[in-house]
């Protein structure tokens, strides 16, 4: 849910996301290195569309990959 954080909502029909994001900004907040991560995440992919480069990112990273990461660094809750 970090993509809900400081964005536009755009498509949110049955209103999940409105009703769910003052908790997922006090999630975000008391757990700043998740949402470095994600920060950092977004970055990487930014910068690459930027350089055109999105070949180069590893497109079968899927979110199971990302949360095994956060899982090996100890971080997740």
């Amino acid at each position: 849910m970090y993509a809900a954080l400081g964005s536009k909502i755009l498509y949110d029909p049955k209103g999940i996301i409105k009703k769910n994001l003052e908790s997922i900004e006090k999630y975000f907040s008391s757990n700043k290195e998740i949402k470095k991560f994600w920060q950092e995440k977004e970055k990487e992919w930014n910068d690459a569309k930027k350089k055109d480069k999105i070949d180069k990112i590893d497109k079968t990273e899927n979110y199971f990959d990302i949360m095994k990461k956060l899982d090996e660094m100890k971080i997740t809750k």
